[in-house]
């Protein structure tokens, strides 16, 4: 009886907690945020102010049960605390309440270190990877920033829920892709591929380059012209002057930030000359056979083979397959020892 207990009592931890509407209240008057997803709202819920994302309509609210699930289980201190959510009309979430994400930390903290924030920001990432969990919007407007002047990750797996309640792949009906265009990867521009973690570590390369020049990627630029750029013309954004950077207070490390954002870039482009796709018992190198639905490829009925690997028996795991998941961790650790690096450079001036 004691043993069954225990199990009961785990079972019910660890299912997300259901907040009722009447349970929670919304100042619609001081909007924290506005994104692709929906608007977020400072509130109280249980005598703390909490924020308060309320959700755009179109969101599955089954689907939105079953990804809440994995949310809950995400304990680390550079991914957002989740509190809880609600699945009937209106659907929204609760979680903790942050000073703002880092273009606001910024302002009001101009000697802040850029370096700090990003390397937390990675340690985030790299625990959403571990989770197989692809965030798909990464950007400085998700990095919130605590009153201690810690970064978190904010905005995961919703761009997964967008896509399996609306059945898409990424691409809207127009062509054009879902979510963040300038901090997007060019293989997810086109629609051909889902977000990956490479993806996510091309778009991490686009926020170490917002972050530290203060812009967003190709200021001045509309998205059909990005586009081009980017997924036809290979172009990524020039390197940032010295005066940007300057005005940062990083003068003599220009090369080593711009060295981090290249791997980052890199990362994408050699993961596509690394990998095919393997469909059933098909192999094809270069684009996949046909464009995978989100269910598809998070559980892994669509797998991401390395070149020069085979299937020895129809439905038999690549021998290889964990070589994906090596270059993956290895390009982030050494994103990471570049960061830690530079924030100890900078650590160390007088």
């Amino acid at each position: 009886m004691q043993r069954q207990n225990r199990s009961e009592k785990k079972a019910k931890k660890s299912t997300p907690f259901v907040i009722k509407p009447d349970e929670v209240k919304v100042d619609r008057s001081n909007v924290l945020g506005r994104g692709g997803f929906g608007t977020v709202y400072r509130g109280r819920w249980g005598g703390h102010d909490v924020a308060v994302k309320l959700l755009d309509r179109g969101i599955s609210p089954e689907i939105l049960r079953k990804e809440v699930d994995v949310w809950q289980s995400l304990r680390h201190p550079n991914i957002l605390e989740f509190y809880g959510y609600n699945s009937s009309d209106p659907l929204f979430l609760v979680s903790a309440l942050k000073q703002g994400d880092a273009h606001a930390f910024l302002r009001s903290n101009p000697d802040a270190s850029r370096p700090k924030l990003l390397y937390e920001t990675s340690l985030g990432l790299q625990h959403l990877h571990r989770h197989s969990i692809i965030h798909g919007d990464v950007k400085a407007l998700n990095i919130l920033v605590d009153r201690r002047g810690t970064a978190c990750l904010s905005d995961f797996g919703l761009s997964r829920v967008r896509e399996l309640s609306t059945g898409s792949s990424g691409s809207n009906n127009k062509g054009g892709p879902k979510g963040s265009f300038r901090w997007m990867a060019p293989e997810c521009m086109v629609g051909t591929i889902l977000g990956t973690p490479m993806s996510d570590i091309y778009s991490f390369g686009m926020t170490i380059y917002e972050i530290f020049t203060g812009h967003p990627p190709f200021p001045g630029l509309t998205d059909p012209v990005i586009y081009v750029e980017v997924a036809e013309r290979k172009k990524r954004p020039n390197r940032p002057t010295d005066q940007e950077i300057e005005s940062c207070g990083l003068d003599e490390s220009t090369q080593l930030i711009w060295s981090i954002v290249s791997k980052c870039w890199r990362s994408c482009m050699q993961s596509a000359k690394l990998f095919h796709w393997h469909n059933g018992t098909h192999a094809h190198p270069g684009v996949p056979p046909h464009t995978p639905t989100p269910g598809m490829l998070l559980d892994r009925q669509v797998r991401v083979v390395p070149i020069g690997d085979h299937q020895s028996t129809p439905g038999e795991a690549p021998r290889n397959l964990l070589l994906g998941r090596l270059f993956v961790r290895t390009r982030t650790q050494v994103i990471q020892s570049s960061l830690y690096m530079l924030r100890k450079q900078i650590r160390s001036r007088p």
